[in-house]
């Protein structure tokens, strides 16, 4: 069996993050929902992107490695302010 450590893992899916980022590569789920009138809208259909998924194994990867550890508490309480004050303006102003 190969042994490959996560922090060769996560740094080949950045890389291949930055290399596949401009493509639209994705799994197009068509549904009867995604019919208006008898046509095809293309924003009701439901893709399934290849850089969620990359996206996705770089958080794990990042995580199993012990990237939770490398974060200190009082970081924490920064990001989730970062987070409320982002989103902020859409919440104040949705109807």
């Amino acid at each position: 069996m190969v042994s490959v450590s996560f922090a060769k893992l996560h740094k080949t899916i950045f890389y291949l993050i930055l290399v596949l980022l401009p493509t639209n590569l994705g799994k197009h789920f068509i549904s009867v929902d995604s019919y208006v009138n008898s046509r095809l809208v293309d924003y009701l259909v439901p893709t399934f992107w290849l850089i969620d998924i990359l996206l996705f194994g770089l958080f794990i990867t990042w995580a199993f490695s012990g990237g939770f550890k490398k974060i200190k508490r009082f970081e924490y309480k920064q990001v989730f302010l970062i987070f409320i004050l982002a989103f902020f303006p859409s919440i104040i102003l949705a109807p």
